[in-house]
This record gives structure tokens, sequence and C-alpha cells, in this order.
């Protein structure tokens, strides 16, 4: 099994359910932008966190 870095699915589907896929609503070009940028922060948070876990590891 290879493992994953980065945030996981669930919290990738959650911030599209949150910004993006909003049911009974249209979708912005503001509001799919606010999405992407809380995805890439919160991606490059964990991937730092797992490279520091890495580091440790070594």
């Amino acid at each position: 099994m290879t493992k994953e870095y980065g945030i996981g699915n669930a919290e990738i589907q959650r911030i599209m359910d949150q910004y993006v896929l909003k049911q009974g609503e249209t979708m912005d070009v503001e509001r799919l932008r606010e999405g992407l940028v809380v995805l890439i922060r919160e991606n490059n948070e964990a991937l730092i966190n797992d490279i520091k876990e890495l580091i440790k590891e070594k």
C-alpha cells in the first residue's frame, strides 16, 4: 500500500462540498477561487507536516 501525502480524500471532499458543490446554488468564480485557496493552503500545511515526520524518521 502506498503512503498518501498531503490532505486525505475525505478532507478534499469536505472542502469541495463546502465551497464548490453547494446544492441548489450556482457556482461562481469567486466561490471556486475561495475553495481552491483553502484546498491549496490546507494541502501545503499537510505536506509540510508529512515532510517533518519523514525527516524525524531518518
